[in-house]
């Protein structure tokens, strides 16, 4: 295997892994350059979806996607919250609940209900 080969292999998994830290999508093409003027995007969500908080007690609302995020609140459990958009890989939602924005898990947001 070429050492151009195998800086490609090691390359495409650690800028993932980086762009996954960040929130930003990015489209990874060998040999292909991204569209000029195309800005990133995340998967969003429809809107008006919400979903109930489903935790024992309560659940941290967070300032970013991520258990290393400022916690900037709480929120009860059964309290229903409107879902603005998704991490790129859909774990964490942003939410809002009366004029305050911030981010949950989805483990602990039934949507549907």
């Amino acid at each position: 295997m070429s050492i151009k080969k195998l800086l490609v292999l090691l390359f495409i998994p650690m800028l993932t892994l980086a762009c996954a830290l960040s929130q930003t999508t990015v489209n990874v093409a060998v040999g292909m350059e991204p569209e000029a003027g195309t800005p990133p995007s995340a998967p969003s969500v429809p809107e008006q979806q919400t979903c109930r908080v489903s935790a024992l007690k309560s659940l941290n609302l967070r300032k970013d996607a991520g258990t290393y995020a400022e916690v900037i609140g709480a929120l009860s459990n059964g309290q229903t919250v409107a879902i603005l958009s998704s991490s790129p890989t859909s774990a964490w939602l942003h939410v809002r609940v009366g004029d305050q924005e911030g981010w949950i898990h989805s483990k602990y947001c039934q949507q549907g209900q």
